[in-house]
Order: structure tokens, then sequence, then C-alpha cells
């Protein structure tokens, strides 16, 4: 098992469904009419119903049920009902069993939850263009975490592995030691074989060390790094988290102010 091993496995993970081909291919094509957004999910019952249910979580709060999804997308953006849209796929897709991490399947939907809202309330402060396209990463970019996961559940090494991350270790070190690639380049890998446009694939490949990154992908890659310091499988906005990723986020040049307004917002509605 291995490196090779895990390239096997993405290969054999089928096509994503057809309503979410219809969504990318009009995003391929540009900022796409919100009519036609709301009318491809609409015509996918399964969607319709799991996007309703994601955005009436009790996160959110809101004081009445969403019922419609033009209601959604009026609320949350067109870029968060993508995200919604590609985490619904997540979820039709793969057969979740995240125990080699120490965490429930649960636990894994909720910390995906609450990456995408901290980047989306986080950078539509900051940069509405660039948000759109980082709030669907956001996401999804602990995915390839399913697939290690399920790699590691196989193998005879997955109490080590289950030891070390609760030893918070390194993550993506751990993932490397075992796997021979981290969950980062994972997704990449599945991001490649979903035909993903090349921006996606490469933002999240070098999320864990941005600076490697291609300047014109770098702000985003460290966007990603900061969100997932602050939420991961270890820790959900911990004292600990919270401070790293600020540190983080003062080294990439970002202003924490808002930042921290925001994870403090967030801490609060989720009683973290």
């Amino acid at each position: 098992m291995g490196f090779e091993s895990i390239v096997e496995r993405v290969k054999a993970i089928p096509p994503l469904p057809a309503s979410v081909v219809k969504m990318e291919e009009l995003y391929a094509r540009g900022n796409p009419e919100l009519k036609k957004l709301v009318k491809i999910v609409e015509e996918d019952p399964v969607l319709t119903a799991n996007i309703l249910a994601a955005v009436n979580s009790p996160l959110y709060s809101f004081s009445h049920n969403v019922i419609t999804v033009h209601q959604a997308v009026t609320l949350f953006g067109m870029s968060s009902v993508r995200g919604f849209v590609l985490s619904s796929a997540k979820k039709s897709t793969f057969d979740l069993d995240m125990s080699p991490y120490g965490i429930t399947n649960e636990e894994f939907q909720n910390i995906s939850t609450l990456q995408s809202m901290l980047m989306f309330q986080w950078y539509m402060s900051i940069d509405v263009e660039k948000a759109n396209l980082l709030v669907p990463i956001a996401f999804l970019m602990d995915i390839g975490q399913i697939i290690i996961a399920k790699e590691v559940s196989q193998s005879d090494y997955k109490d080590e592995f289950t030891r070390m991350i609760q030893e918070e270790a390194s993550i993506s070190q751990t993932e490397k030691l075992f796997t021979g690639m981290s969950s980062a380049e994972v997704t990449a890998l599945l991001f490649e074989h979903w035909n993903f446009n090349e921006t996606f694939v490469e933002i999240i490949r070098n999320s864990d060390e941005p600076s490697l990154a291609d300047r014109e992908y770098q702000q985003y890659c460290e966007a990603v790094d900061v969100v997932k310091t602050c939420i991961n499988i270890q820790n959900k906005i911990s004292d600990k988290s919270f401070k790293n990723s600020k540190l983080k986020a003062l080294s990439y040049g970002f202003k924490v102010d808002r930042y921290i307004k925001t994870v403090e917002r967030i801490r609060d509605k989720a009683n973290l």
C-alpha cells in the first residue's frame, strides 16, 4: 500500500453526478446566470434536498426555514451554493469511514461546514471575486482524507496512524509517512480526475506549502492554509489552532482584524 495504491483508488472513483457536471460546465464559460444555476439544481431532487438540509443547519441559525433553491442562492450567494452542490456530490460518491483519523463521519462533515463558513465570511470581506473561487474549494479541501482513510483502514498500520493523528503530529506529514501523499495532494489528484479547472487543482495541491505555488495562485493557497490551520480534524478553532492561524495570516500579509472578528463570530455561533 502507498502512493500507487492511492492513485489507483482515485482512478476508480466514479464520475461526478450529471447535475454537478452541468454546473461546472456553466462556470467554465464564466459566471453563470442565477436562474440557470437554480434550474440545474432543481432538476435533481436529491441534490435539492441535500442543499436545503445543509443551508438549514443549526450552524446558520436562520429564524425561518429555507424552502427553495432560489432562497438558498439569495441568502448564501452563488459561490456558496456551488460549494453545497460539490459537497453533496462528496456525500453521494463516497462511503465514509473517518475512524482512522479518530473522528466520526458527522464530525468530519461538521469540520467541512465550519471551514466553508470561515472562508466565506472572512474572504467576502476581502475580495469578492477571489471568494467566489475559494468558497467552493473550502467545501472540498479535505476530501482527500476520505480516500486516505479508506487506504489506512485496510492496512496493518491503522492503529499507529490513528495514534499519531491523535497525538497532534502534523496531519500532512503523518499522511505522507504512511501513504506517500498528503490529503492535499490526493485532493488535487481527485480534482484532476474529475476534470476540474487547473486553478482548483493548483490551489489545493500547494495549500500545505503556499510558497511553492506559482505567484498567481499564492494568495489563494495562503487563504486555504490559514483556514485549515484554524479548523481541521485535530482542532475546531481551539485556542492553539486559532493562535497558529492568526500567526500564519500575519506572515502572509493579511489584515488580521477582519479574520479575528470572523473566527470569534463563528466560535460563538457554533459554541466552540
